[in-house]
């Protein structure tokens, strides 16, 4: 009888895609000694995630859907990675980007370092892959408008020469293929945050906000490195994302705090533009830095 209840709720549970169901008639057939019965649950369970993140958009190398079936937690899910190209791929990535562009190499640094010595270099000591499927579907949706409004004669790709791009990630890993499309001027770039939280609330709380509210991303890991605190490990954490442009409106305005309005305007809902693009580099040797007006044109893609 058992038996039975648990095969009819398996059935009816994948007319509904119930995978909280599925898992818990896979783990009582594990209890009850129902081998096959089980790991036809678990394969069920396997195809309708793979199926249901298909229709969320979600990558195809994710598996946060099938891990978190049968629990009440969000979809996130985050793993140590481990293979040994893709962490040297990164540590190349961080040498290669530890750099001001300015004038100053080893040397740069900005105001907001304060009397902190700038390092010689960055180890990457732990990359963290981060599935957020609830953040990741938003970033999409958001990707897919600023596509659907970019135009022929909008600047793209390598007009901008973001450093970042000159260590390529795909191929490594888990990622065969880069996420990244440079005809919407979507890069990978840096963020240097205190903690594991991204809180677009808290941005240029502690420093200020130069070109206006917003997410303040480099190409640099040395200017992302200007903000992080070392954490309960003693490392000094970053954000690579996944960050979308769109039209970028460039910026080397002397001091562009006095017109910060008009660009946040410009990025506004009837602006034109996606983000601004602050050349410090230009104006006093430092850093540029890319600004998006919000969260949704951000995807944290790893934590190191």
């Amino acid at each position: 009888m058992l038996r039975l209840t648990m095969e009819l709720a398996l059935q009816r549970s994948q007319g509904s895609d119930d995978l909280a169901t599925m898992r818990a008639v896979e783990l009582r057939a594990r209890k009850e000694q129902m081998i096959e019965l089980a790991e036809r649950a678990a394969r069920i369970v396997n195809e309708t995630a793979h199926r249901m993140g298909a229709r969320m958009g979600l990558p195809a190398e994710w598996d946060v859907v099938e891990r978190m079936a049968g629990t009440d937690g969000a979809l996130l899910k985050k793993d140590e990675e481990t293979a040994a190209e893709l962490l040297k791929r990164v540590q190349d990535l961080v040498n290669a980007t530890f750099w001001g562009w300015g004038g100053h190499g080893a040397r740069t640094r900005t105001r907001d370092r304060g009397t902190e010595p700038v390092a010689k270099g960055l180890q990457v000591m732990s990359v963290i892959y981060v599935q957020n499927a609830e953040v990741f579907v938003n970033y999409r949706a958001r990707r897919a408008e600023i596509a659907g409004v970019m135009k022929p004669d909008m600047p793209i790709g390598d007009v901008w020469d973001v450093k970042t791009a000159s260590v390529p990630l795909a191929g490594v890993g888990r990622m065969k293929e880069n996420p990244v499309d440079p005809k919407i001027n979507e890069h990978y770039l840096w963020h240097g945050i205190t903690d594991a939280n991204f809180d677009l609330t808290r941005a240029g709380t502690a420093f200020g906000s130069l070109f206006g509210p917003g997410i303040y991303l480099a190409e640099s890991c040395m200017k992302a490195d200007e903000y992080t605190q070392a954490d309960h490990r003693g490392y000094f954490p970053l954000l690579l994302c996944r960050a979308v442009l769109g039209n970028v409106l460039y910026c080397d305005h002397p001091s562009p705090v006095e017109i910060s309005a008009s660009l946040v305007a410009a990025c506004g809902e009837r602006g034109g533009h996606h983000s601004v693009l602050g050349d410090r580099e230009k104006v006093n040797g430092t850093f540029r830095e890319f600004i998006v007006p919000g969260l949704v044109q951000v995807f944290t893609h790893r934590f190191l």
